[in-house]
């Protein structure tokens, strides 16, 4: 992607040059913070462009990102913390920075240039945690190489390509959104964030910014499914929807398929 926009905010576009400038110079921030390869830095953020930005700068060191949903109160992040021992923190919520010393994402940043030693590939990059159905939430490790090789897969499993246009719909803490964001990325997808889950505005975007891949989870299935208005929005630019990450009902899926006309493409944990 060439000068074109690679992140969209709201009304803040940003292109792979800025994108890049900024995650360099925030990770010579944390470095100069004590931030070193191999370390653990807990991350809890609302969906921002700051995450997208702090998540690239903690892997250009070399480090892991450990997500802490926003959602989560006291316990749970208490809970988190003590079985992945990060070093640092980054983020905007007070519930992190009461428990340990917070770097927070409204602070500016500024963009630099530097360079970093190449990324042990077998290191983590990622500690993503589950959804905590069956107790506690369990951090799942992913390696830098685990992710790449993930990112390999969805783009050849979806068929993305740099002419695709993605949003984020689910949270980027969890690992469809993380998953989603970094392939964008990493292929030159003209990628929109959301800073809440909006159904009305999400399909505004489908239709205004023309996307061409709707990632969807069962709660947005069945908010589709029995959207008053669905068939008011020119969804015709979507080559299918993805059902992913939780179990959507057939049923649910073909009515949404039916109002639209747009096809649908079941993925991990669909059924």
């Amino acid at each position: 992607m060439s000068g074109g926009s690679a992140l969209v905010f709201e009304e803040r576009e940003y292109t792979a040059a800025e994108l890049d400038g900024l995650a360099g110079g925030f990770a010579a921030e944390l470095a100069e913070r004590g931030v070193r390869a191999g370390d653990r830095v807990a991350l809890m953020s609302s969906n921002r462009p700051e995450f997208v930005i702090a998540v690239q700068a903690i892997w250009r060191l070399g480090a892991a990102a450990v997500l802490l949903s926003p959602a989560w109160k006291r316990g749970d992040v208490e809970h988190a913390l003590a079985i992945t021992s990060p070093s640092h923190a980054v983020g905007d919520h007070d519930v992190l920075a009461g428990l340990m010393p917070m770097r927070h994402l409204d602070a500016p940043i500024t963009p630099g240039r530097r360079t970093f030693p190449e990324v042990d590939q077998h290191a983590d990059a990622a500690l993503v945690f589950s959804s905590g159905t069956t107790g506690l939430p369990k951090a799942v490790r992913h390696t830098h190489a685990s992710f790449g090789a993930a990112v390999r897969h969805w783009r050849d499993a979806l068929g993305l390509t740099a002419a695709d246009r993605l949003h984020i719909t689910t949270p980027p803490s969890h690992i469809l959104g993380l998953l989603n964001i970094v392939t964008a990325l990493d292929t030159g997808i003209r990628l929109r964030l959301h800073r809440r889950f909006d159904l009305d505005l999400v399909l505004r975007h489908i239709e205004s910014d023309r996307i061409t891949v709707e990632m969807a989870v069962a709660p947005i299935a069945l908010a589709l499914a029995s959207h008053p208005d669905l068939e008011s929005y020119d969804l015709s630019s979507l080559r299918f929807i993805m059902w992913g990450a939780t179990p959507v009902t057939p049923s649910v899926a073909e009515t949404v398929t039916r109002r639209t006309g747009v096809g649908w493409l079941p993925a991990y944990g669909a059924a």
